[in-house]
């Protein structure tokens, strides 16, 4: 049995003064699906002073930037979009994609994140025919067919397979009409 351990790939050593740590947001759209808010906050480890959020919508073309101060290590900026373009599960519109960026002031480090604006809800009504409550998914007003697949590791070593690999199986659900995977690892 051959066992694999320690460096396999190369090795870099990185010193900074100041980086951004983590990138995330919350995404709000209203039932009307008129406008959209993004909350966005950068996580700062270092000494930097400054950050600048920027959200390039779906065409390429700059939303809105702007320069917000670090501080405690954290920066927060919100954005409000009239008429967003909306993410839809495959077969029921398109997928739109944003993409949310945010570097520190000298460009000392930049991250950035893509995000589809929807409404997404679980619904669970009562039935009219029968006891319980039912439940569907509903992307932006619409109820969706919520069909899928559990995702199994397809290798031990997760790396191994390339991302042909992969878009070539997510290619099979998607033609098989699947809107949905779930990933089902056992840690």
């Amino acid at each position: 049995m051959l066992m694999t351990c320690g460096p396999w790939k190369p090795v870099y050593l990185e010193t900074f003064t100041s980086r951004i740590d983590e990138l995330y947001f919350t995404a709000h759209v209203p039932e009307s699906l008129k406008t959209a808010t993004i909350s966005a906050t950068a996580e700062v480890v270092g000494t930097a002073e400054g950050l600048v959020f920027t959200l390039t919508g779906p065409d390429g073309k700059k939303v809105k930037t702007t320069k917000v101060e670090v501080v405690h290590g954290k920066a927060t900026a919100e954005f409000k979009v009239k008429d967003p373009e909306l993410w839809y599960p495959h077969g029921y519109g398109a997928q739109s994609l944003y993409k949310l960026s945010a570097a520190l002031d000298g460009e000392l480090d930049e991250a950035s994140k893509t995000l589809g604006l929807r409404r997404a809800l679980v619904q669970q009504k009562p039935l009219t025919d029968a006891e319980g409550l039912s439940f569907y998914f509903e992307i932006n007003n619409i109820p969706i067919w919520a069909g899928g697949s559990n995702w199994v590791p397809v290798d031990s070593f997760l790396t191994r397979p390339d991302v042909a690999k992969y878009r070539s199986w997510l290619e099979l659900a998607k033609d098989g009409r699947q809107v949905m995977i779930r990933w089902a690892v056992r840690v």
